[in-house]
């Protein structure tokens, strides 16, 4: 009797996870979420989705003072303490906060990978979010690459979203703005807003230390300052990014260029012939 109930459970869970609409974000690091897609989160939550946050470091690396007054432990600790804020204000319940604890800067995309696939099968057809390959950051380009291949894996039948993070220290004037970029303006900004300064917060006792915020000031000054969200549009060189080919894109230029070359000395060599 048991044994069937149980099974009533799994089948029941498994039907509710199919049914109902999921949406997925992939954090690199803590406060990842909020700075590049805390509006989207917030969006999702209000579209009725069945919103997780998933964060694949465990920021014990975090370029921060409190490396120096904190073990390790206590960082990591602290890094998922704020996180948990940051999304519980943009609605997310700490049950949907799945963390895995890789080490920063040295994800890797086969991690990312078997983190997709697990999440995947939990949470079948969501619609998947992380950031941007043009980040600077390479557990950014990782996860970025990692979601691109398991979108052409699964045939493309699922939607994928690329948020920039460092864009909104970077973007100096929104006229300025990448053509590869849409600019999306913010449907929850105060929501949002609290979100991104929770990272500010320095409480012993509620076991955070303003880590985030303290790695990061000028992208958290800047992004709390924006009126937008910025994705990715999936044009062709965004596509070679994610897809790793960096040589077709040095070769391409290159070709170009040569090509221009060729045409202007074919062009100096006519000019000549008939003078």
């Amino acid at each position: 009797m048991r044994k069937l109930i149980l099974l009533v459970f799994f089948v029941l869970l498994c039907w509710t996870s199919h049914a109902q609409k999921n949406a997925i974000f992939f954090a690199p690091h803590a406060d990842d979420e909020s700075l590049a897609m805390g509006d989207a989160i917030a969006s999702a939550i209000a579209e009725g989705y069945n919103t997780i946050v998933v964060v694949l470091t465990n920021g014990k690396d975090v370029g921060s003072v409190q490396q120096y007054t904190l073990s390790k432990e206590d960082i990591i600790k602290a890094r998922k303490r704020e996180l948990i804020i940051a999304a519980e204000i943009l609605g997310v319940e700490e049950e949907n906060i799945i963390f895995e604890n890789y080490d920063d800067d040295k994800l890797t995309v086969s991690q990312c990978l078997k983190t997709i696939d697990k999440v995947n099968h939990l949470y079948p057809n969501a619609k998947m979010s992380t950031v941007s390959v043009y980040d600077t950051h390479p557990d950014h380009q990782a996860i970025a690459r990692a979601l691109y291949q398991s979108y052409l894996n699964l045939d493309k039948k699922i939607s994928i979203a690329f948020y920039r993070v460092y864009l909104h220290a970077d973007l100096k004037t929104i006229d300025k703005l990448p053509r590869s970029v849409e600019a999306i303006p913010l449907k929850y900004p105060e929501i949002r807003r609290k979100a991104i300064t929770s990272y500010k917060d320095y409480d012993p006792i509620k076991g955070v230390y303003g880590i985030g915020y303290d790695a990061e000031p000028e992208l958290f000054k800047a992004a709390l300052e924006s009126n937008y969200e910025y994705r990715d549009q999936l044009s062709s060189k965004t596509i070679l990014l994610l897809k790793n080919e960096r040589s077709t894109l040095i070769i391409i230029p290159a070709l170009i260029a040569g090509g221009l070359l060729l045409l202007s000395y074919l062009f100096r060599l006519v000019i000549k012939q008939r003078r």
